[in-house]
């Protein structure tokens, strides 16, 4: 027993030696680790430790002012305590503080707890005490704080706030909260809200947030709701969110929507979503029926026209329905027509130009506004024949005229293009509608070319290249248009030479046109002259003559009217002196007397008759300031017209 004792001890004594030695390697550590006066700390601190009392929380308003300035942790805790233990202390505190500057800092801690812990008490200070300047920030963050315990407490103080913006953030506060955790309770209570500016934006800011969480439920109130707008509001609201989680939106567009709404909504969520979620759709739409895929791939290719980057596919050629195909064709080449008219002319071939339909028109607009130049190439080549050749002829029905009659018809337009064409050609047993029908193409095509000729011409103009521009014009009458185009055109100024080009028309109605065009441009010294030119070279008219003396009169009225009188003999002499004198009367009565009297009696009758026509229109009481000689009774009752 002794010896297993002494064993023991040995064993213990060797113990005790291995403790101290790894002690002393502790110390080294230690003494590595540690600087020496930062192991007098420790020590101290073991030897002393930290009382109770030194951490307990201080009387009200004293602590350190650097606590307070930077809203410390120490500062927060001992406020709140403060709070707890005396509000009223607390707060008669704070407004003894001198610094508004220190007063808003700490009114914006001291507002939200004390709402905590005296919602009632702390709701009645702020209202009564809301015009002073230090509690906004406090006030704004208390209010809100209570809506997210009490929606309808914090509503009511919210309501209450003088300043409209506090109202404003507050309410939206509330509500984004609320809407998170209960949307139909929030909701609901916006009934009770619609008087107030703020509703609009408390109701999408409402229904997006629940939208957020879940669109279906959302979108059943809004659709059972009485908005009056709720169509735009749903449509809003799914707009915001659809590219989020793209695939169950796109299946509830599929799901819950009736077909007559569904194409809507998958083109805004096509050109919302699929640029973020591109690949998650277009797997998703792998999985859909054919009729659903050809609508996803459609609206697809649609809005990835005018991209910076070119679709990695062609996504209409997956497209199976040849009825969809054809309509989302159109869709794709509309959108080019306006975004990108030379990639899309560029591309069509005259058949796929005849089938535009309606586009046809804006694309040779557009891109004669976009790109003259190429526009100008395209006009002077054979492409527009043809391509008019094809619109004619199409757009008759062979069962009715005959394919014969049909190309007949389509040359004839050919041939005079692009000169007006007002007369029926002989072609035998061609009815009047296919004549009629094809005209209208006709003029649409024509009013597009000149719309296309006048862009052209504004870019030649301020490049200077009408000359060599019109040297490449083979054909005549392309070349009569684009001369009389140029001289009527805004940006033109006449010269010496405008004569020359006005006199290298060959086609009538365009140099009477020109010549119309003139007598609204002509200077008023230059009108006698402007006469002299138009009547030697047959160009006058009623239009013409009307819109001339209109000016003259104003300007020189005796000349005016001789110059009238001296061309009794015309066929429009009559119509104008009727015109004419319904203008004379309202300058001066005297004046349209003498004009009037000067008109030769064998001419009167009509000259009367012409008159009644023009002032019935406006005055016919002024027929009794005709002068004394020309009895209106007489003429009035005489049947006969001279010629």
């Amino acid at each position: 027993m002794i010896r297993l004792s002494l064993r023991a001890l040995i064993a213990l004594c060797a113990a005790m030696a291995v403790y101290v030695s790894v002690l002393s390697w502790r110390g080294a550590r230690a003494k590595e680790k540690y600087k020496a006066e930062d192991l007098v700390e420790l020590t101290k601190a073991i030897k002393k430790p930290t009382s109770l009392e030194e951490n307990s929380t201080p009387a009200i308003g004293e602590l350190p002012e650097t606590e307070i300035s930077a809203n410390t942790t120490y500062f927060q805790e001992s406020l709140q305590a403060w709070i707890r233990e005396n509000a009223q202390g607390t707060l008669a505190w704070a407004l003894s503080l001198e610094s508004n500057e220190r007063k808003s800092l700490v009114f914006s801690e001291l507002l939200p707890m004390w709402m905590l812990s005296s919602p009632q008490e702390c709701g009645e200070w702020l209202i009564s005490n809301q015009d002073q300047a230090f509690i906004e920030e406090g006030l704004l963050r208390a209010v809100v704080d209570r809506g997210e315990l009490s929606p309808y407490h914090g509503i009511k103080l919210a309501l209450n706030l003088k300043q409209r913006d506090w109202r404003s953030y507050t309410l939206e506060g509330i509500y984004l909260i609320w809407a998170q955790s209960r949307p139909e309770q929030a909701v609901s209570y916006l009934d009770d809200l619609k008087v107030l500016p703020e509703y609009e934006n408390l109701l999408l800011l409402t229904l997006n947030t629940w939208a957020q969480n879940d669109f279906a439920k959302a979108y059943k109130w809004m659709v059972n709701s009485k908005n009056p707008d709720k169509e735009k509001l749903i449509r809003f609201v799914f707009l915001l969110n659809c590219a989020t989680n793209a695939v169950s939106y796109l299946d509830w567009i599929f799901i819950s929507l009736e077909p007559e709404k569904r194409e809507a909504y998958l083109k805004d969520f096509i050109e919302r979503a699929f640029p973020k979620n591109e690949k998650v759709i277009l797997k998703k739409v792998l999985s859909l029926s054919s009729y659903k895929k050809d609508l996803c791939y459609g609206w697809i290719a649609v809005t990835s026209v005018g991209k910076k980057t070119k679709p990695k596919e062609n996504y209409l050629s997956k497209i199976r329905s040849k009825k969809e195909l054809k309509k989302f064709k159109n869709l794709v080449n509309s959108k080019l027509a306006k975004e990108n008219p030379s990639r899309l002319m560029a591309d069509l071939s005259v058949l796929e130009l005849r089938e535009l339909g309606e586009i046809r028109s804006s694309l040779l607009r557009g891109f004669a506004d976009k790109n003259p130049q190429k526009a100008f190439d395209w006009l002077i080549s054979e492409t527009p024949k043809s391509l008019l050749r094809e619109l004619i002829f199409y757009s008759q029905d062979d069962l009715v005229s005959g394919m014969t009659k049909n190309l007949q018809l389509s040359s004839y337009f050919v041939e005079n293009f692009p000169a007006e064409v007002n007369k029926k050609p002989l072609i035998d047993d061609l009815l009047n509608s296919s004549f009629i029908n094809a005209k209208e193409i006709y003029d649409d095509y024509l009013a597009s070319v000149k719309h296309m000729l006048s862009s052209v011409i504004k870019y030649q103009l301020s490049k200077k290249q009408i000359k060599s521009s019109r040297d490449k014009i083979t054909g005549s009458k392309l070349r009569d248009l684009y001369t009389t185009q140029l001289l009527i055109h805004p940006n033109y100024t006449f010269s010496p030479e405008s004569l020359a080009l006005f006199r290298s028309i060959e086609d009538k109605d365009m140099s009477n046109l020109v010549v119309n065009f003139l007598a609204w441009e002509v200077k008023e010294e230059n009108i006698p002259r402007f006469l002299d030119f138009a009547e030697s070279n047959d160009f006058l008219n009623y239009s013409l003559v009307s819109v001339v003396l209109k000016r003259w009169a104003q300007f020189d009225q005796k000349k005016a009217s001789a110059w009238l009188n001296e061309h009794s003999s015309a066929t429009w002499y009559i119509a104008a002196c009727a015109n004419y004198s319904a203008q004379l009367i309202n300058l001066s009565i005297s004046d349209f007397q003498k004009f009037a009297q000067g008109i030769q009696v064998s001419k009167r009758n009509h000259y009367i008759n012409k008159l009644t026509i023009v002032f019935s229109e406006t005055s016919p009481e002024l027929l009794a300031v005709l002068p004394g000689a020309i009895n209106i009774k007489k003429y009035l009752q005489t049947s006969k017209k001279e010629k």
